[in-house]
């Protein structure tokens, strides 16, 4: 879905992501490939991935043009606009002069991505360097690569210290290094195939790690691990190095995190502050607030700098947020609050900088916080915008929606430049 000012007035558009699963599907009339994420939970399940698994051995469909939806987070890298899940490849998409948004298909970076990404790679806005991973249930579990200036992919380092398939979903970067979170969340596909739902099992007994490697390492021996018992890291919102060979990490939590695969309402996502002194190995953390906080973000331009603040959804009812709040990581503590009202819900917040020109600097928090907000009550959604100095995040504006954009998914915001690029 996508929200395009033109010319002073909204265009509010939806429209599917044309897939390769998308399009067989659309043109049969009935699911073809299912979902494997969301696991099978059913003997009916199993038998649709038998019967597209024979689909694909007598060459009715081609698993290598694709397999999956493409709807976890949207991603402007590389001067293009993608639509992003990390079980496939990235789609390329564009929104049109007219507000409308077209897919344009399937990107594996000339043949040398030939899986699967991430859907949270993370561009160096200096040097318009774009990092990024994969995770897979076989080895290498995990394998590190970037993106020079000009979208050419660098060569793969499998990251082979990682001796068992973990759920990786984010990491960071600085200025040096690339962060990597090994948590008890690991891949298990055995237990899609017994019927036991997601693919997706909890360690209890494993100490969760921080994998800090160069972000130009040429092979895994550069990695450095650090245990942080406790320490689920499910988003990283930013991290950086500070002058006295410390790294910190900013990420929520994930607390009750043996419920994640089968009652997510369950887990708490702590928004924590963590810091990891290279030399000595000293690991220092602060909790951010005691609220269970969520799908927020930072002004990009402190993206793998120090920053001061954080916007947060706060997520009492998985996947509805019911609220933003302001954190404050030189205080250490939420400073600005704002709730959406009863029974109203949003999604992710975005920090959108105030466009001032090249030419004036501004606060790091001179800007806006956007989300969309849906009023369960009323059967009504609005796009807000709302100040983002302010103590009590004010609602500045607010764009009334011809439909509803469902809770739970990243989103992106796109100036007037990024546009004319497309």
């Amino acid at each position: 879905m996508a929200l395009v000012t033109l010319a002073g007035r909204a265009i509010f558009c939806s429209r599917y992501v044309k897939t390769y699963k998308y399009k067989l599907e659309h043109d049969a009339g009935f699911p073809m490939i299912p979902n494997f994420f969301s696991g099978f939970n059913g003997l009916g399940d199993v038998g649709r991935g038998i019967v597209a698994l024979g689909r694909a051995m007598t060459g009715q469909i081609s698993l290598t043009k694709g397999f999956c939806l493409a709807h976890t987070s949207l991603k402007f890298i590389c001067d293009t606009l993608f639509a992003m899940v990390e079980t496939d490849l990235p789609y390329t998409i564009r929104i049109t002069e007219e507000g409308d948004i077209e897919t344009i298909g399937r990107h594996d970076f000339d043949g040398k991505a030939p899986v699967n990404m991430t859907a949270h790679p993370k561009m160096d806005e200096e040097t318009g360097e774009v990092f990024a991973f994969r995770c897979f249930p076989v080895v290498p579990y995990l394998t590190y690569f970037r993106f020079d200036s000009n979208g050419y992919k660098e060569k793969d380092v499998p990251i082979f210290s990682i001796n068992s398939p973990t759920y990786v979903h984010d990491f960071g970067i600085t200025e040096h290094y690339a962060i990597f979170p090994d948590i008890v969340l690991e891949m298990a596909p055995m237990d899609m195939i017994m019927l036991q739902g997601m693919p997706v099992r909890c360690r209890p007994n494993k100490v969760p790690c921080i994998g800090i490697i160069n972000r130009y390492a040429t092979s895994d021996s550069e990695m450095r691990w650090f245990e942080v018992p406790g320490f689920n890291a499910f988003h990283m919102i930013n991290a950086w190095e500070d002058d006295q060979s410390g790294i910190i990490v900013v990420a929520t939590n994930a607390l009750k995190i043996e419920n994640f695969s089968h009652n997510l309402d369950k887990v708490h996502f702590s928004m924590e502050k963590l810091r990891i002194d290279m030399k000595t190995g000293e690991i220092t953390r602060s909790v951010l607030s005691k609220r269970s906080l969520e799908l927020g973000s930072t002004n990009v331009s402190y993206a793998g700098k120090k920053n001061r603040y954080v916007y947060m959804a706060v997520c009492e009812q998985v996947p509805k947020m019911s609220g933003v709040v302001k954190i404050d990581l030189e205080l250490g503590r939420e400073v600005a609050f704002r709730s959406y009202g009863g029974g109203c819900f949003g999604g992710e917040v975005l920090f959108v900088g105030r466009d001032t020109g090249d030419e004036i600097d501004c606060d790091e928090d001179d800007g806006f916080v956007v989300s969309y907000v849906h009023n369960e009550r009323e059967n009504e959604s609005r796009f807000v915008v709302m100040d983002a100095k302010s103590p009590t995040l004010d609602i500045v504006a607010a764009v009334k929606l011809p439909g509803t954009v469902l809770y739970g998914f990243h989103g992106i915001f796109l100036g007037e430049k990024e546009l004319q690029m497309m």
